[in-house]
């Protein structure tokens, strides 16, 4: 089965929100919406209807807002559904958690119901141009079969741990990729990768990108996306 294209999924278990929420993606444009009131009927709603998106928004701790993202990425069904995590808890820590588990965006309350659409509108759109994305990015082109990287045709001589960490930032344009993140993808390359190695060879990619350099963002305190 393939991701069904227009169904959003929010697993919300407050009824206030659940009223100022559907007519706010309604009204965007998302007609199909199906809402679930907590972590274990909306893990079985996202199994069974793949959504084109699922928004967490979980109050209770059993299961909390990570723990419903991390089931999601450990099926084969659901594990590359864009996910929203929405939460009162704004700590940088609760923030790192959210994209170690997995999300694609993290919305700390209050928010604006239009801004979250507007979010929603940007993922999927990012999603649907990801293999493209991929293949050829303002003159940046990657084949993983020969594991290199051309810039307007030119090789890159870049190293296999860089060339990794290039692939999964690129692999999801706008998603933020924690520091952690990076190294259990490039783990293996290296016998020692810590956080601050990380920094270390994101100095040294952005170096050999040249002018392509700028799409690569640091995220404070948390990681790295492609602008």
């Amino acid at each position: 089965m393939t991701p069904h294209e227009s169904m959003i999924l929010a697993i919300e278990d407050d009824e206030t929100a659940r009223a100022t929420l559907e007519p706010a993606l309604k009204t965007a444009g998302f007609a199909d919406v199906a809402f679930a009131r907590d972590g274990n009927e909306g893990l079985a709603l996202a199994h069974s209807g793949l959504p084109a998106l699922v928004i967490i928004d979980i109050v209770a701790d059993d299961p909390s807002a990570p723990d419903i993202c991390c089931e999601l990425r450990k099926d084969k069904a659901t594990h590359s559904i864009p996910v929203i995590i929405i939460s009162a808890l704004d700590g940088e820590r609760d923030v790192l958690k959210g994209f170690e588990a997995g999300a694609d965006d993290y919305v700390a309350r209050p928010f604006s119901a239009q801004v979250l659409a507007a979010r929603v509108r940007a993922i999927l759109r990012r999603c649907g141009n990801a293999a493209s994305a991929v293949a050829d990015m303002d003159g940046l082109a990657l084949d993983d079969s020969a594991h290199t990287a051309t810039l307007d045709g030119t090789k890159l001589a870049l190293t296999p741990t860089e060339y990794d960490i290039l692939h999964l930032l690129t692999k999801r344009r706008g998603r933020v990729w924690t520091r952690q993140q990076i190294i259990d993808a490039v783990r293996g390359c290296e016998s020692e990768v810590t956080q601050r190695s990380v920094d270390v060879q994101l100095v040294g990619l952005r170096r050999k990108l040249g002018r392509w350099a700028s799409h690569v963002e640091s995220v404070r305190s948390i990681g790295y996306r492609i602008a």
